[in-house]
């Protein structure tokens, strides 16, 4: 699971205060900070009310901070199945088809068209209709707008047919092939 930018940018914020903190760390060990400088900033929570407070509201923030991290990098995606239309309701139940079955009638249709040199579909569901988007290599001699106005209406035909679900729109996008030598 690919956790949000949310979540990485607080990581890499997590990450800039903990290498201040290691390097502050071994500055203190290597001799570079005096012992009396730490003992006054390790001293501060102690020398005021504010200071305490102050201290206090920080450890808040860092363990709210720590749980956020903790949440965003270990939840879990929804579980989703394909995408889907609706075939049919009944009081019994609801049959459904993936729209990978239904792209897979739409490029066997396709390919039964003898115009139809290649084709690459794109189907989803609007208002309870499909709309299919096709893009369309077609054959020189092919007359665009006869072929595809026939194709769209055999395509319609077949899937209503074969699902039962209405077809909304077909959208065509047509070039040719290029005359092989």
């Amino acid at each position: 699971m690919k956790p949000r930018i949310i979540d990485r940018l607080l990581l890499i914020l997590l990450m800039l205060v903990l290498l201040a903190l290691g390097l502050g760390l071994l500055a203190i060990s290597l001799g570079f900070v005096p012992m009396n400088i730490v003992t006054e900033i390790v001293s501060l929570p102690y020398q005021s009310s504010a200071n305490g407070w102050i201290t206090a509201g920080i450890g808040f923030v860092l363990v709210l901070w720590a749980i956020r991290m903790i949440i965003g990098f270990n939840r879990r995606a929804r579980k989703t199945g394909p995408a889907t239309a609706v075939v049919a309701k009944t009081e019994f139940g609801t049959s459904t088809i993936t729209l990978a079955a239904i792209d897979e009638m739409v490029k066997r249709h396709c390919a039964s068209n003898e115009n139809v040199r290649k084709q690459e579909s794109v189907i989803s569901v609007k208002d309870n209709k499909l709309m299919i988007n096709l893009k369309l290599n077609l054959a020189e001699e092919a007359n665009v707008p006869e072929t595809t106005a026939a194709l769209r209406e055999s395509l319609t035909a077949y899937i209503q047919n074969l699902t039962g679900i209405t077809v909304g729109d077909i959208s065509m996008m047509v070039s040719t092939l290029p005359e092989q030598a």
